[in-house]
């Protein structure tokens, strides 16, 4: 079994320690500043940015970008091709609507 460090992370002024593989942490950070500056640009253009909801739109729009078929070759939003970032808003629109207050994940405190 291999060891495990914790690397604790920010995301929207939130903290979270998460287990990362012995080796694999400056990966994890790596990860987390892409999906930092994801929250951000998405939490600026919402008028409750609420951090379950976020992170949600940000792992859908993640993991749109690397699905088959798509421009899959970026996770970089900005650089998304325009069917693509339209697809995403009407999807990251319906996910809003149906996670008005819910709560999807908890944050470590």
């Amino acid at each position: 079994m291999s060891a495990q460090n914790t690397v604790s992370l920010t995301l929207l002024g939130r903290p979270f320690r998460l287990a990362a593989p012995a080796g694999d942490e400056e990966r994890l950070r790596r990860a987390a500043e892409i999906v930092e500056r994801q929250c951000e640009r998405l939490a600026a253009g919402m008028s409750r940015p609420e951090l379950e909801r976020v992170l949600l739109l940000v792992a859908l729009e993640l993991a749109a970008s690397t699905v088959p078929g798509g421009s899959g070759a970026s996770v970089d939003a900005d650089r998304l091709d325009p069917p693509l970032e339209a697809r995403l808003s009407a999807l990251r629109a319906r996910v809003e609507r149906a996670l008005a207050d819910t709560a999807v994940i908890s944050p470590a405190r």
